[in-house]
């Protein structure tokens, strides 16, 4: 309606200054590249780049977008792990009742093994890692001390520490349907901690979202993305296609619904 219309002018507004001061400058039209490989800088960790809007176009609609959060990393390569996916889905006491729509969804496109409710606990981590890792549910980020960053699990929560001391060597791991925490962004240059902690702990790539997403639009976004990588796409092609196709929708113009989600890593 006129309310979403007005508040996405807005947006655009803010999303292109934006555009002006931070990829403008780098004349990417003379490399003609098809991605973009970006090592954010302090409080830049938090801005989601392939929502920059040029004027006519927002940058996903121009390039596979994906984050590195150290330079060093671009050298590393993604593991190679057999087929199927690990799926943690935990609705909260029923607040959250997509978690295990979503994880069927996973779980029928690349097999493996689901856990859902009282099963979603830490000792269904310790396995040997395949391709997928993705865990559906509550979680907070906190932006402001990383280290306070969990995932809330059947029997209890999940901490960035928690997951060093397992093997994350997943070519992707997914957390979604996690709430944001407060913002207040330290000068370090320090990643979001739960996804760090992945990273860290071996993981090829992580897909986060940057802030809470209605319940229909993660879902839908799910669902295209992993269809796409079933099909053969690199996560950051599949991203792209997810949030393009979404974005083409009437009602989920806004960035807010299709723009959240965020690839961290290598990409292959």
């Amino acid at each position: 309606g006129p309310m979403t219309h007005n508040l996405t002018q807005l947006a655009l507004r803010i999303l292109k200054r934006l555009y002006s001061l931070l990829i403008e400058p780098l004349l990417l039209q003379q490399y003609r590249p098809q991605k973009l490989i970006i090592v954010p800088y302090g409080v830049l960790h938090y801005l989601p780049f392939h929502i920059l809007y040029d004027g006519s176009e927002y940058l996903i609609q121009k390039y596979e977008v994906v984050v590195l959060p150290a330079a060093g990393l671009a050298a590393r390569p993604s593991p190679k792990r057999d087929q199927g996916a690990l799926i943690l889905a935990h609705s909260w006491e029923g607040r959250l009742p997509h978690t295990v729509d979503e994880a069927q969804i996973v779980h029928h496109l690349f097999g493996g093994t689901l856990y859902a409710g009282g099963d979603a606990n830490r000792t269904a981590l310790q396995v040997r890692p395949t391709q997928i890792l993705h865990i559906a549910t509550h979680g907070e980020h906190r932006l402001d001390q990383p280290d306070l960053s969990y995932l809330q699990l059947a029997d209890g929560q999940l901490y960035a520490d928690d997951t060093l001391q397992e093997d994350m060597s997943y070519e992707l791991v997914t957390l979604s349907a996690c709430e944001t925490g407060r913002a207040n962004v330290a000068a370090s240059d320090e990643l979001i901690g739960l996804g760090r902690g992945f990273l860290y702990a071996g993981a090829g790539a992580l897909l986060v979202s940057l802030w809470q997403v209605t319940d229909n639009s993660t879902l839908y976004f799910m669902e295209r993305m992993y269809t796409a990588l079933r099909l053969g796409a690199s996560k950051s092609a599949a991203v792209r296609e997810a949030q393009q196709d979404m974005l083409s929708k009437e009602g989920w113009q806004h960035p807010a619904f299709w723009g959240a989600f965020q690839l961290i890593g290598n990409d292959q």
